[in-house]
């Protein structure tokens, strides 16, 4: 588009050699330029393009499918986001790319939602794009864009570590304003645009009163979110020493997954550690050593719901509970089966 632009406003004023001469560029770049081969042309050049062909450096910017700079340094947050203003400027321009009409709808998607959304540079935790969700979920009215990573403690050590490209990963943070102290449930998803990292964070909800508070910094409530999401198998079972019946009482979603059982099948059957452990010799001298020496590190052979094997590496434990000991193993499955 910029091409076609720079074509209309040359002719009858340069030709080509003629402009090129004004920019002090070859004349087989205005040609490239005119083609669409090249459209990434510098602020410097731009500039100068303005003031020969007589057109509003906006305008050029706008063909070159960019956002002017000046544009946004020049909004007030508290009538809306920098979108909306830019919005607003560019219909008042005839030369729209398509491609701002289809941001248009991106952009109203965002400020509608019900969730809150904000986009931030994790390594120079700036904020990059915050919606008004996003800023009414946090109850901000602070006249310039806020710092996410001020009002969310941890949050650079959360995208460092936990949100990895592509996945999304349900995270809790404290948030800190000036006069209260909420906490605050969101996804992260991180992505890489020319070499920078950056996270989508999608609020989902704040809680701020005291109940919302014990809920979400209970033990049972964290306690179940790290059961469910870590990365090893937890299995945890009723131990039975005398006759070897370890029955199975709960298991996180790796165990599922990896052995094909539903957690219905695994609990609710009474299965036991015999139903999915290859029994060998080997296995009841471990289980011996598990009891006596109350941990064990081992590797062994699980079986799946079809039948077929699964090499594991175990750390199994002995713990006490007030009727009964429990046995609790840690498992990682060998990425291959050889």
């Amino acid at each position: 588009m910029l091409g076609t632009l720079i074509k209309e406003l040359r002719q009858g004023k340069f030709s080509q050699r003629e402009l090129a001469a004004l920019l002090g560029v070859s004349h087989s770049y205005i040609s490239k330029i005119e083609n669409a081969e090249e459209i990434n042309l510098s602020d410097e050049l731009l500039s100068k393009l303005s003031e020969a062909l007589n057109c509003e450096l906006e305008i050029l910017y706008l063909a070159a499918q960019r956002i002017p700079p000046e544009w946004l340094n020049c909004y007030d947050l508290t009538k809306g986001s920098v979108y909306n203003a830019i919005r607003s400027k560019l219909n008042t321009h005839t030369h729209i790319p398509m491609r701002f009409n289809e941001y248009n709808l991106i952009y109203d998607a965002f400020e509608q939602s019900k969730f809150g959304y904000a986009i931030v540079a994790i390594d120079d935790e700036k904020t990059i794009f915050a919606s008004k969700s996003f800023l009414k979920f946090l109850d901000y009215h602070d006249a310039s864009l806020p710092e996410v990573f001020r009002l969310l403690p941890g949050l650079s050590n959360i995208l460092n570590q936990y949100a990895f490209n592509g996945e999304y990963r349900h995270c809790i943070l404290p948030m800190e304003l000036e006069t209260t102290l909420c906490f605050v449930e969101f996804f992260a998803h991180r992505f890489e645009s020319n070499d920078v990292r950056y996270a989508l964070l999608e609020i989902i909800s704040v809680h701020s009163d005291i109940e919302s508070l014990n809920y979400m910094v209970g033990s049972d409530y964290c306690l179940s979110q790290a059961f469910e999401n870590m990365k090893l198998g937890i299995l945890i079972m009723k131990a039975r020493p005398e006759n070897n019946t370890h029955r199975i009482l709960n298991c996180n979603k790796y165990v599922c997954e990896l052995l094909d059982y539903s957690l219905d099948e695994m609990i609710k059957q009474k299965m036991v550690l015999a139903d999915i452990e290859y029994q060998t010799e080997a296995q009841l001298v471990r289980q011996s050593l598990i009891h006596e020496n109350k941990s064990l590190h081992f590797t062994s052979i699980f079986l799946k719901h079809g039948g077929d094997i699964v090499p594991v590496e175990i750390f199994a434990h002995i713990f006490e509970t007030r009727h009964a000991k429990g046995l609790i193993y840690i498992i990682r499955a060998f990425q291959d089966p050889q």
